[in-house]
Order: C-alpha cells, then structure tokens, then sequence
C-alpha cells in the first residue's frame, strides 16, 4: 500500500487527487495534466505487488486489461509497453 509520503510528485496535479476510485473513468484522465507520468508510473510501479504484474483500476487513461495486454505483448518491459501505449492511434496520449 502506497501511503501519501510515497506519493510520485506529480500526483498533486491529477485531476483525480482525492476523489474515490469509483469516479475515475477513462474518458475523465483524457485532459489530465499528468497523464504520461500516470500511466508510465502504473506500468513501473504500481501495478507490481510482490514481484507479480497486477494492474487494477484505471491509471493514465487506460484499463488493467489495456496494460496487462501490453506489457505481455512487450516482455513486461514497462518503457516498451507505456511508448506502445501512448503511441496508439486511436488512443494515445498524442491522439
């Protein structure tokens, strides 16, 4: 469990900062300021636990589903999967 010293610096100018996990959708993250940093930080951290790849919830616009399917498909190389990722046409952060 990540408490609030653990914090990335970043996660003060989400735009889902203190509100419940229920709210947060994919369609609410698609203007979020730190998108990237959300997303690149699920793949590298926290969707970890105990050595093993348990993405949940929604991070950087994307479902678990969406990173767990990308991270097999790149060997579990997060890098690999978040440009993958953002590199989505339909998508991506830069869609």
């Amino acid at each position: 469990m990540i408490t609030l010293n653990e914090l990335p610096d970043w996660y003060s100018k989400a735009k889902c900062t203190g509100l419940p996990i229920e709210y947060i959708t994919i369609e609410f993250c698609w203007n979020c300021p730190v998108r990237p940093n959300c997303l690149e930080y699920a793949l590298k951290d926290a969707d970890w636990f105990d050595g093993s790849y348990m993405p949940s919830h929604i991070w950087g616009g994307y479902t678990s589903n969406e990173r767990k399917k990308a991270m097999k498909e790149t060997g579990y190389r997060y890098q690999i999967a978040y440009e993958q990722l953002i590199n989505d046409p339909d998508r991506g952060i830069n869609a």
